[in-house]
């Protein structure tokens, strides 16, 4: 019981953290691309509530269908991260030609992800495990591997663009793009160590916790270091 809620208390303040630093973004700040940044942090609200709930859902089919729609989201996560670098490193995530294959790449994802419960072409199996707390195991098939190199490909896309911005900033506060970059490449580790089921709950996936990482390095950033004053020559 208590690591249940450990973990659902990890996911709710990533939730709220993200929340409130999407409002911040849009609503106190004149950063740049900063409407989609808070698109962004919405999606990435709605996932870590979605990861908390899930933790309370006792059934199989509650927990089947609720993990086919947590893995739609975070296909739109992965969009949102891309179109947001864009956006802030001065490119137009609507006309930009990489931005719209990361749009024209998440139709089939999503069909893929909400559709999983149907087929195994996502999940080549997929079981709930009761203890510590409900929450699934899967066998990942196409569709979540799919999942997975997109999620991997926006990360590294946005890095390159903020590595980018820091290469041409005059300003100290290109320490901050740098710091947002590397937290950026949080899921990465996450993803191998879940996949070699050696951390604390060997089963449970991990990755949903780098957006607690990513929330905090783009708060550190954006707050400490004044990230939306950059300039480039």
């Amino acid at each position: 019981m208590i690591i249940q809620w450990l973990y659902f208390s990890g996911h709710i303040l990533t939730a709220a953290l993200t929340a409130g630093l999407g409002f911040w973004a849009v609503s106190r700040s004149e950063m740049r691309g900063r409407r989609w940044f808070g698109a962004w942090m919405t999606v990435l609200t709605v996932y870590s509530m979605i990861r908390s709930i899930l933790i309370l859902v006792p059934t199989y089919t509650g927990q089947l269908y609720l993990f086919a729609v947590d893995n739609a989201v975070a296909g739109f996560s992965a969009l949102l991260t891309a179109w947001f670098g864009a956006a802030y490193t001065g490119r137009n995530p609507v006309s930009n030609r990489v931005t719209q294959l990361f749009g024209i790449a998440v139709i089939p994802l999503t069909v893929s992800s909400l559709t999983a419960p149907f087929h195994r072409w996502h999940w080549l199996s997929i079981r709930v495990i009761k203890t510590p707390f409900p929450h699934v195991d899967e066998t990942l098939g196409p569709g979540m591997t799919y999942l997975v190199l997109y999620g991997i490909a926006a990360v590294l896309t946005i890095v390159y663009y903020f590595v980018e911005l820091y290469a041409q900033s005059r300003h100290r506060s290109g320490v901050g793009v740098l710091v947002l970059a590397v937290s950026l490449l949080s899921p990465v580790p996450l993803l191998i160590l879940t996949q070699l089921e050696v951390l604390f709950v060997p089963t449970y996936e991990h990755t949903a916790f780098s957006v607690s990482v990513i929330a905090i390095g783009t708060a550190y950033a954006a707050i400490r270091l004044q990230f939306y004053d950059v300039a480039t020559i």
